[in-house]
Formats: C-alpha cells, structure tokens, sequence
C-alpha cells in the first residue's frame, strides 16, 4: 500500500521493522495495546485456568494498514462471526464524507464556525453485552500468549459494540 509493504500479523510487522531499521509497526502495535490496556478490555485469567462455562470462544486478529500520510496503523479485531450474538442490536450508524461536506457548505453559507472531533478507541468506551473469550497471542506479550482473556469491552468485530458505544456516548454527552 502506498508503495510500502503491508505485514499479514504480528511476526510479519516485527521482521518488516527489523528488516527496515526502524520501528514503525511495533509502535503502532503498542499504541493499540496501550488504548486496549488503559480501557481495561481483558480480563486476564491465571494461566492454565480455563474460561468459565457460557462463555463462547473468538479469536483475535490484528489488521494493519498504511494512512496517506505513510503512518502505519493498525487495529485488534475479534472475530465475532463465530459468535452468538442474535439476542443483541448490532446497528451502528457511519456518516459518508459527503454528508459532512454538505453541512461545512451550508455552515459556511450560514456564517457558522465548524468544529470537529474525533473519540480514540471509541468502542473501548462502552462494555459488551456478549459473554466472550479469547486466547492471547504474541500481541499481548510472550508472558500472555495462550492465556485466557474475558473480553470485558467492545471491539470491533462483536455485533453489539457500535451500538453498545453510541448508548455511552449518548450518555456521556447529555
């Protein structure tokens, strides 16, 4: 993508840095560790304890990626596909740039002063409703991989964590 060569996971973004000299990718790694870490996503079991019963079993994923202006980014996704989750809403609006193009026309037209704001992590905000585990990975540091993890927040990838994060949201903001 933009000419740089995009890793397929986390060995791959490690040896694509190395190869490089630099450290673009384990950065990016960190930074969504990080966010993932403060909002407190996991729960963390002791090794060798196994998941309590009713939970249901989704892997993790990360997905990299190249922005136009070459920073590497890069995503921790579960699979919510091999979740049950047809008890819960999944609906989460998106708006076009189109739209967002039109109201700076006719803000413009009105004299009106535009603001913008972004919400980083933004799903991380709101707890899941589906009762889910994953097993951790290299991701997550070589002390963690194959323990269990309770997914406590919603990630992208679980049919209720857009609609989960724009009922927080709501809230927070009224």
């Amino acid at each position: 993508m933009f000419g740089l060569e995009v890793p397929c996971n986390v060995r791959v973004a490690l040896e694509l840095d190395r190869r490089n000299g630099n450290h673009r990718w384990a950065e990016a790694i960190n930074k969504v560790m990080k966010g993932l870490q403060d909002h407190k996503s996991f729960f963390f079991l002791n090794p060798g304890e196994a998941a309590p019963t009713g939970y249901q079993f989704a892997p993790l994923r990360m997905i990299f990626t190249v922005k136009q202006d070459f920073r590497c980014k890069v995503r921790l996704v579960i699979g919510g596909h091999v979740i049950d989750s047809s008890e819960h809403s999944g609906y989460s609006s998106v708006v076009k740039m189109t739209s967002v193009r039109l109201l700076n026309v006719v803000a413009k037209a009105q004299g009106l002063e535009c603001l913008a704001g972004d919400v980083g992590n933004a799903y991380l905000n709101a707890e899941t409703k589906e009762k889910s585990y994953t097993k951790c990975g290299v991701e997550l540091g070589p002390e963690m991989v194959n323990r269990i993890a309770i997914v406590q927040k919603g990630l992208i990838g679980i049919k209720s964590s857009g609609n989960r994060w724009h009922s927080h949201f709501a809230k927070t903001i009224l």
